[in-house]
């Protein structure tokens, strides 16, 4: 922590243009903070360092009115592993529209809509009845228009009327509205709901009708279970009282006791102990072992950093990925398409199988787009990710990975128990083999992660460092080896590899 922070200034004096969010993440790499956080933390983070970078006055403005300007709208990216087969969606009614889930949660069905504000003006448009109108009916051939009376008056029987029938209107709304969250459930529906109660002169509980609500519009059907509960919740909370009321007695009877016995003996007592202090609340803070080294977690990028005793302008410093969400959207596009290209490769050949991918590119490009990048960045992402990919299955490795196998599955997910702790895990490519690469038959399985990184080379001319990777990334495959190994069984063979498409590479293992 001490060299981190010592070496935070000449960081600063090394690269004076740098930005204020990349300086940062530079000392918070070299603090270990990287070891901290999952990676759903991480690009959250690296949304806070991109904000960060933003900021038009640079340092001054951490201490001004412009850092929180710049943070009100910030908020975190959804969990990358939430989707519509596993996790939780948590989305409006009227976004669900269309969608379907096994469970849905419909939670305060009690809580009022807003209510319509006065206005100067009424109106509503309607149809007359078909028996008034033959030429058109059911059109819209009516609109009637009220005004709001003077004050001191009456509000008016037209305003009244109008304002009636779009509060009628209002309610059927909230009818469909309720029909819609109903009906996304296709195994489970679970409604939730605090209705209101008031308590009478007598100081009995009286339960409250509902009213512009949800709950309201769901009233007929649920009243008698409401009622039937609330009258148990009234019985329970008596008793309760009951046995409150019991306690006090006793604690007074002996508490008087207790002082009239006191009375001799009051020279005698003695002096009165201090109250034991609460115990410390429990931190938030994730600290690491005192034998950590970051060398461990970030070794590639930690490395560059702590060599900086005597920076020069043109010290090749650690900079932050050009755009984070951007790295990410490229990322999560490989997969999909490395997904699809093996799904397309189960059924035809591999010409077949890189002609039909390329029509997965305009659902690639949806995808990207809804993170927030605009239409251009999201076509070059998307041709990007199409470009790795397709020269990815050129590579013999990468075509064996993707070829048909024994049990052979894709973005495959398990969720097991491992050190008394659940684990949800998801993997990129799962199949039976040989024992080594390129080898078929059903011996061994292999588990492969994708990996879009880049691995700089230890030396300039020689290969990509790939054991430097290797680090970062094996004790997450070590955790899919002991889940895989709970479902076929503790003896079962295992490789464990990172394939990377940028540089055509393959590392592998044994587990």
């Amino acid at each position: 922590m001490i060299r981190a922070i010592s070496s935070a200034p000449s960081l600063r004096a090394a690269q004076p243009s740098a930005a204020l969010g990349t300086w940062l993440q530079q000392v918070w790499l070299m603090l270990g903070g990287d070891a901290t956080v999952d990676p759903t933390a991480r690009a959250n983070v690296d949304l806070l360092f991109a904000r960060l970078d933003q900021l038009p006055s640079a340092d001054s403005d951490l201490i001004g009115s412009a850092l929180d300007a710049a943070l009100k709208d910030l908020y975190a990216l959804p969990n990358p592993k939430a989707d519509s087969e596993f996790g939780v969606q948590l989305m409006t009614i009227h976004k669900s529209k269309g969608l379907e889930f096994e469970v849905v949660l419909i939670p305060d069905l009690q809580l009022e809509d807003r209510k319509t504000k006065p206005t100067m003006l009424s109106w509503l448009e309607r149809g007359l009845p078909p028996e008034l109108d033959s030429v058109n009916p059911g059109e819209l051939t009516e609109f009637l228009i009220a005004p709001i009376q003077s004050k001191g008056s009456g509000k008016g029987a037209a305003k009244d009327f109008v304002d009636q029938a779009r509060r009628v209107r209002e309610l059927q709304e909230t009818r469909r509205i309720l029909y819609v969250a109903s009906t996304r459930a296709r195994d489970e529906l679970h409604l939730f709901a605090r209705p209101e109660y008031k308590t009478e002169k007598d100081a009995s509980l009286t339960l409250a009708d509902p009213s512009n609500s949800l709950l309201t519009t769901a009233w007929p059907a649920l009243e008698d279970e409401v009622r039937q509960r609330f009258n148990q919740w009234k019985t329970m909370q008596a008793s309760a009282l009951s046995s409150t009321d019991l306690a006090l007695d006793q604690q007074s009877l002996e508490l008087t006791a207790l002082a009239a016995s006191a009375e001799s003996n009051l020279l005698e007592m003695p002096a009165p102990q201090q109250p034991p202090s609460p115990e410390p609340r429990p931190t938030r803070l994730r600290r690491l072992p005192p034998d950590f080294s970051p060398y461990g977690q970030s070794r590639i990028a930690v490395e560059r950093l702590l060599n900086v005793d005597s920076p020069s302008p043109d010290a090749p410093l650690y900079a932050r990925h050009e755009g984070g969400l951007a790295s990410r959207a490229l990322g999560t596009a490989v997969h999909a398409l490395l997904q699809h290209l093996a799904r397309l490769r189960a059924d035809s050949d591999w010409p077949s199988a890189r002609s039909a991918l390329q029509q997965f590119a305009p659902r690639i490009h949806a995808a990207i787009r809804s993170t927030g990048a605009d239409p251009a960045h999201a076509e070059s992402i998307t041709a990007e990710a199409m470009r790795l990919v397709l020269d990815a299955s050129s590579d013999p490795t990468a075509a064996w990975i993707l070829s048909p196998h024994p049990n052979a599955a894709s973005e495959i997910r398990w969720t097991g128990v491992l050190d008394e702790t659940i684990h949800s895990v998801q993997i990129d490519r799962l199949f039976q083999a040989g024992a080594t690469p390129l080898s078929e038959g059903h011996s061994v399985w292999w588990i492969v992660d994708y990996k879009t990184v880049h691995a700089p080379a230890a030396q300039p001319g020689e290969p990509p460092n790939l054991a430097a990777l290797r680090s970062l990334h094996a004790r997450q495959l070590e955790i899919y080896a002991r889940v895989l190994r709970n479902l076929h069984g503790a003896d079962s063979p295992i490789r464990a590899a990172l394939y990377y498409p940028r540089m055509t590479a393959f590392d592998w293992w044994e587990l």
